[in-house]
């Protein structure tokens, strides 16, 4: 997927951060950097227990630092767009108040969207889940088990 992204697109920085901080360390001032010379951040990640991946979580702590992206002097993502793109485990219809997971992925992705609104980036509403299945039924039909359907792209 993001090499997918890397060559649709002029000029694109991507940091994979599982091959740059494999040990958690993560580099903050070089991180930062990036972010102010983007102009359109993408987070892109598989969707873990509801939430992004340890490291992302990390890296969101650690990155986004009080007087960098929000607080007294905390302005330097203003008006940068924010867009998220990520894996879930599941159809789209798991995640729907009668579904498996019970919320709308609208409602899970929240904490991420008031992250972008504290550090007074604009959130992009429309985001990109992509369903996964990984069953046997998948790998002989190329359907999920669960709703005999093809996994897709959905955007929302």
């Amino acid at each position: 997927m993001l090499e997918a992204l890397h060559s649709g697109l002029e000029s694109t920085d991507i940091r994979r951060l599982d091959s740059l901080y494999p040990d958690y360390r993560i580099d903050v001032a070089a991180e930062q950097q990036a972010l102010l010379e983007a102009e359109v951040i993408i987070l892109q990640f598989p969707f873990y227990w509801y939430s992004v991946p340890a490291l992302l979580k990390k890296w969101l702590d650690d990155v986004l630092a009080y007087d960098f992206a929000y607080g007294a002097n905390g302005d330097k993502l203003k008006g940068k767009d924010l867009v998220l793109s990520f894996t879930i485990g599941g159809p789209e219809e798991a995640y729907d108040p009668q579904g498996y997971n019970h919320f709308p992925i609208a409602e899970l992705i929240k904490p991420l969207q008031q992250t972008a609104y504290l550090a007074g980036m604009n959130f992009q509403p429309r985001y990109t889940a992509i369903a996964w299945c990984t069953s046997r039924s998948l790998q002989q039909t190329g359907r999920c088990s669960a709703t005999g359907r093809r996994p897709r792209q959905a955007a929302c």
